[in-house]
């Protein structure tokens, strides 16, 4: 039997779905600008931010999840993650290039890899571990069931 992702052979489900896609990243990058930039505004740290970026991308990672359910969470878990981390990676070399924004690791030699390359990483397994926990809260939640 031939394996084919082509939607005209049966597949009722494309396996990236754009809409929970979309709004697990809107979530993720919103929950991100309202929690961590008062952090960076207040306490002048880039990891502080990065922190808080960390909860709003999981956050953004349970509502993918809850939204395509189990099958195609880590899929989209995965590409969220990774849109999500793009963006902010793309907004963190701009304002560290505009010297707006404070070195992630003071003290160490300028282009110091940890931060942009260790972290993404983090940010990565958050994305997918989120999306596959919302996806299964929402198939062990009573309402799926109805």
């Amino acid at each position: 039997m031939k394996e084919t992702n082509d939607l005209s052979s049966g597949w009722k489900i494309p396996d990236i779905r754009w809409k929970p896609v979309g709004l697990g990243y809107a979530v993720g990058l919103l929950s991100t600008l309202v929690a961590g930039l008062p952090l960076l505004v207040i306490m002048g740290n880039s990891w502080l931010m990065a922190l808080a970026g960390s909860i709003g991308l999981f956050i953004g990672g349970l509502v993918t999840g809850r939204r395509v359910g189990p099958s195609l969470s880590l899929v989209n878990g995965a590409l969220m993650a990774m849109l999500y981390n793009l963006t902010v990676s793309i907004l963190f070399f701009i304002g560290s290039f505009l010297q707006v924004l404070p070195e992630p690791l003071p003290g160490l030699p300028q282009g110091d890899s940890t931060f942009f390359f260790a972290w993404p990483l983090g940010q990565f397994v958050i994305g997918i571990f989120s999306a596959i926990l919302g996806s299964r809260l929402h198939s062990s939640s009573p309402r799926s069931k109805v």
